[in-house]
């Protein structure tokens, strides 16, 4: 989310192009969005993780000591809705109503990463890697292509072309972190029934990947 205001106000504003988002509450919209839809998918992944969490951190398990698993849920509902309202918003803003529907498929993801899929080998690692390269990506679907045109086409393309650099350099940094974190939590990942690289393949092998 920060990484979303240093591209929009330090890489964007050097370059005099058109782009689709022009107020600093518009663009504001966009990083809510992304914001509140990313600590919704926290919050439902705590939320199935407590049995795995009382095994690897016991100290730091939120759900059912601090607060109810129906308040959890209701927190879950809350900063998702708001998300992807923050989303829709901001795409009717930029006269690309259709990319609402990005927002609802990343909420869906992290759902579904949260219940089913972070159980599968290699599967959720790459998913949430992927969404969190996205999360850069995303400031050129709503920002530059709206308006793509002839005139600042080239210069539009060069910033994309970076913005997938930086995505790509984002997905391996996560996709590291997710496998380092598995090695952290072989314990209550071997009792939870997951299948992570240092269940199937041993942290000795599974580090010297990382």
């Amino acid at each position: 989310m920060v990484a979303q205001f240093l591209i929009k106000y330090f890489l964007f504003e050097a370059f005099d192009v058109a782009f689709a988002i022009n107020s600093v509450f518009n663009y504001s919209l966009l990083v809510f969005a992304t914001l509140f839809i990313a600590a919704g998918g926290n919050v439902i992944n705590d939320i199935n993780d407590v049995a795995i969490d009382k095994i690897n951190k016991p100290t730091q398990v939120i759900v059912g000591k601090i607060i109810s698993e129906k308040a959890a849920y209701n927190y879950y509902m809350l900063l998702t809705v708001v998300g992807v309202g923050c989303g829709f918003i901001v795409s009717n803003l930029v006269e690309k109503p259709g990319l609402a529907v990005v927002f609802i498929l990343i909420a869906a993801l992290l759902y579904w990463y949260a219940t089913f899929i972070k159980s599968m080998l290699l599967v959720g690692n790459l998913l949430i890697s992927i969404l969190v390269g996205f999360s850069i990506l995303i400031v050129v679907l709503l920002d530059i292509f709206p308006v793509l045109n002839e005139t600042d086409k080239s210069i539009q393309i060069l910033l994309s072309k970076t913005l997938l650099g930086y995505a790509a350099i984002a997905f391996y940094i996560n996709l590291m972190r997710e496998i380092v974190k598995d090695i952290q939590d072989i314990n209550g990942d071997k009792n939870g029934g997951r299948s992570t690289l240092p269940i199937v393949l041993g942290v000795a092998r599974t580090t010297t990947m990382v």
